[in-house]
This record gives C-alpha cells, structure tokens and sequence, in this order.
C-alpha cells in the first residue's frame, strides 16, 4: 500500500474515532439530563394557582434575591421567568415594557432568567431590560414556583396571594387583565 493510501485510511479511522467519542458524550449527556428531569418530575406538584398564599416568598427564592413590600408605593411583585432561547419569551418584551410603563410604579419586577450568567447578561443588554434579574440556571426556584413553561409572569400582592398567571406570550387582552389588577380597577365586563 502506498502513502496515499496509508494517510487516507489513517484519517478516516481519526474520524470514527471522533465520531465514535462524541457519541459517547452525547449519551453520557443525554443520560445525565433525563436523571435531572426525572428527579424535578418528582418534585413538581400541579402548579400555583391564582388565589394560593405563599407562606414567605423570599424561601422561594433560596437566597438569591430577598424581597420586602417596604413602602406604600409598591403593593405587588410581578415575577417573570423567561430565557434567552425562548423565542415567545424574545416576542413578550414589548408586552413586559408596556406593563412596566403603565403601571407607574406600583409594582416591583423581578426577571428570573433561566439561561446562565453570560447568555442572561447578553439578552440583557440586546433587549434594554431594565428590571432586576436574577439567575436560576439550575432551575431551582422554577421548580419551587412549580413553572412548567416560559415565559411565565406571577403578580403577587402584599399579602403573599398569588393574583395571576399568565402563561406564554401574552395576548393584549391578557395584560389589559394584568394592568388593571396592577392598578386596583375592578374588571368591566
């Protein structure tokens, strides 16, 4: 056999093995992720529902943000959890912003993002978010939120009682819901 021909059977034995070694890693990963997804499966009840008092909100939180109604301004906390690749959550924003405009500060918003640090920082500064985010890459307050999808925005009040969840991109009649829970108006039917 020539050279050729020996350099040409040595590269393709290079690339079986590499091929061959990632899909050792794909199913290590994959195995892996399915572990991780069984032991939260586990741990998810049926979800929060509007009208359900949280007994301390900053336990939810497991040490990453603390939260206190401090002043007379803000009465609710609107959480929303989202991540960079949520193509939904990236359609939301300008509903998130609107909400934020309208509701003249009588909320607090906290993002909890999903992603990790960089890729949340990114998404930050490309969308002009301009609301405190925290990170939960690990999905740890997520779970304890019982969030199934994103985006997903929480509105709770002074008293710890959860006053809605909307789920997905929100429609403009939903957030007309929203800001006017925000603002303390009685629906108008």
């Amino acid at each position: 056999m020539d050279f050729n021909g020996k350099m040409f059977r040595l590269i393709i034995t290079a690339i079986i093995l590499v091929m061959a070694i990632e899909i050792v890693i794909l199913t290590f990963q994959n195995r892996r992720l399915n572990s991780i997804l069984n032991d939260r499966r586990i741990k998810i009840n049926i979800g929060l529902r509007e009208g359900d008092k949280i007994s301390n909100i900053n336990d939810f939180f497991e040490g990453k943000y603390s939260f206190k109604f401090s002043n007379d301004s803000i009465q609710k906390l609107l959480l929303i959890f989202f991540s960079k690749d949520c193509h939904a959550c990236i359609m939301d924003i300008p509903n998130w912003k609107r909400i934020m405009d309208k509701s003249e500060k009588r909320i607090k918003v906290l993002g909890i993002s999903l992603s990790n640090e960089k890729d949340t920082n990114e998404f930050i500064k490309k969308n002009a978010i301009n609301f405190d985010v925290i990170i939960d890459d690990n999905f740890i307050i997520a779970n304890n939120f019982q969030i199934r999808s994103i985006p997903t925005k929480i509105l709770i009040n002074v008293d710890n009682i959860i006053e809605f969840i909307q789920i997905g991109a929100s429609p403009k009649s939903s957030n007309n819901n929203l800001l006017r829970i925000i603002s303390n108006k009685e629906e108008k039917k």
